[in-house]
């Protein structure tokens, strides 16, 4: 059957596009000597002698019909490329001469490249590093930047120019809740890690050999996560950090941290471990780290004492604190505070060599004499409790007693939410949240 009119002239029609997508037209402008077909400039950015442009590849073919095609960036020194195609590059300012950071994919090798001059020449050198994602990292100060790593023994590292050098952000711990960088060691060989971005409750420094210090958390203050809010929250806690904390060296002449004086605790509590239970605006001005120049003497770091104490917060593992000397809170001596996961961040728990009803008796008398508006255990719910912590407060049902025979006794303050029960031949009082004092849930009854 011979082929209709119709036909023959359909094919003719696809026959001249394919010859049309797929003809040479040689890239236009002032940068064609450096472009290829199906390349354009969008943008251009000039760092010194370098030129980086900014181009979209439009391929040519079947390609075309399906609206395919990518974005590339090409460095150029004086009239060569040096970066034929990178994912990024941008110039990084403040480094005190022209230079242009690039993500150039280089398989399992790290993908980070510097582009800069030596004598008169451009340079490209292959920062080694940990894997990163798709990024040239933040600035975290005059020719520095930081560069968060997807996986490894780190969880990033520092890029300071010039010299180029690096410096490695240990993880400190594995599976560790401090994860994010807040502080730097002004020699880089100490970093503060908070244990969130945006809303950190604490903070602990690691050295450069992924030495661990001990917690410092921080009262939580209404408008504390407004404060660091924002599109880059890793950046402005950092910021956050700086006006809250200062850096010392301790006795051993190891990089430490203190507490700036607007945060320091005042005058002194008559108990600081209960302080804990009863304020906790007040109470995590203090904390009980063995070694840490911010916290209270008298307080060493020990192992848990049996399974029991093992197994009480399955899969986190707390720090464990012993005081050196007898202390007493709630009528009772201290066999071991702890710091450990609680709602709103962690929180210090506190193991008693007394009876749980003596321990809640005394509990409840500080609470009475210091006129505290509270919830007894049968005054909860997620009503009552609401007007505590907020309507917002994650899963506010979790803090409501459940019906169970252990007997524990809940109680409500107002920043503080606690669990009172029988632990071995003694009492623990579990935090189960800490949270900021909302208006009007304050001291009045």
């Amino acid at each position: 059957m011979r082929p209709s009119a119709l036909s023959r002239f359909s094919l003719l029609a696809v026959a001249f596009l394919l010859a049309s997508c797929n003809s040479d037209h040689p890239p236009s402008g002032p940068y064609a000597k450096w472009l290829e077909n199906g390349e354009e400039v969008e943008s251009t950015e000039q760092v010194g002698p370098f030129t980086v442009l900014h181009i979209r590849y439009r391929p040519s073919g079947w390609g075309s019909f399906h609206g395919t095609g990518h974005n590339l960036d090409r460095v150029l020194h004086a009239a060569k490329v040096v970066v034929e195609k990178s994912e990024i590059s941008k110039p990084w300012e403040g480094t005190g001469a022209p230079a242009v950071l690039s993500y150039v994919y280089a398989g399992d090798k790290s993908p980070l490249h510097v582009v800069y001059e030596r004598k008169g020449k451009p340079v490209v050198e292959r920062i080694d590093g940990d894997r990163i994602g798709l990024t040239l990292g933040e600035p975290v100060g005059p020719g520095l930047r930081y560069f968060e790593v997807e996986s490894g023994t780190h969880i990033g590292f520092l890029l300071k120019a010039f010299p180029l050098q690096v410096f490695a952000v240990p993880r400190g711990a594995e599976h560790s809740k401090f994860a994010y960088l807040a502080g730097l060691a002004p020699d880089f060989k100490a970093f503060a890690l908070a244990d969130s971005p945006a809303t950190p409750t604490a903070v602990i420094v690691v050295d450069a050999q992924g030495k661990l210090g001990d917690p410092i958390p921080m009262p939580l203050m209404p408008g504390a996560s407004r404060e660091i809010a924002g599109d880059r929250p890793s950046e402005l806690a950092r910021a956050w950090f700086d006006s809250h904390f200062a850096w010392q060296k301790n006795a051993e002449g190891r990089w430490d941290i203190v507490r700036a004086t607007t945060d320091a605790p005042g005058a002194a509590t008559a108990n600081p471990v209960e302080e804990l239970f009863l304020d906790a605006s007040m109470g995590y001005r203090t904390c009980f780290g063995g070694n840490a120049i911010a916290c209270l003497r008298g307080w060493q770091k020990v192992p848990a004492e049996g399974k029991a104490m093992q197994d009480l917060f399955c899969c986190d593992t707390p720090y464990f604190y012993k005081p050196v000397q007898t202390v007493r809170a709630f009528g009772a001596p201290v066999r071991r505070l702890l710091y450990a996961p609680a709602a709103g961040g962690a929180a210090y728990h506190l193991i008693l060599n007394a009876p749980p009803e003596q321990v809640m008796r005394e509990l409840s008398a500080r609470v009475e004499r210091r006129g505290f508006r509270h919830l007894n255990h049968e005054q909860i719910t997620e009503e009552s409790i609401a007007g505590f912590v907020g309507k917002d407060f994650y899963r506010t049902g979790s803090l409501v007693p459940q019906n169970d025979a252990s007997g524990a006794q809940q109680l409500v303050l107002p920043t503080v939410t606690l669990r009172v029960e029988a632990f071995e031949q003694g009492t623990i009082i579990y935090t189960l949240a800490r949270y900021p004092a909302l208006e009007g849930a304050g001291a009045a009854k």
